[in-house]
């Protein structure tokens, strides 16, 4: 009887865990936009740990800005 106990304890605290596992995989990060940090590992824009911000060409063109240092004082927080 101990043994079946124990054996049921055992197998109930494990399946969490998998389920918890499969959620990860089934949702994953595809459809989220991946950065370079300044780690320079790959990871997604919300696990990053500081703020960023994106600099597209839409930006650059509704900037007017003729060189770099004009674009990054458009990012709050950068001194140029």
């Amino acid at each position: 009887m101990k043994k079946l106990l124990l054996l049921s304890v055992v197998s109930v605290s494990v399946v969490p865990s998998v389920v918890i596992a499969q959620e990860d995989i089934a949702f994953g990060d595809q459809d989220m936009p991946v950065v370079l940090s300044a780690t320079r590992l790959k990871q997604a824009i919300a696990d990053a740990p500081a703020s960023i911000t994106l600099i597209d060409r839409q930006m650059i063109d509704q900037s007017g800005a003729r060189e770099i240092p004009d674009l990054l004082r458009l990012v709050p927080g950068m001194v140029v």
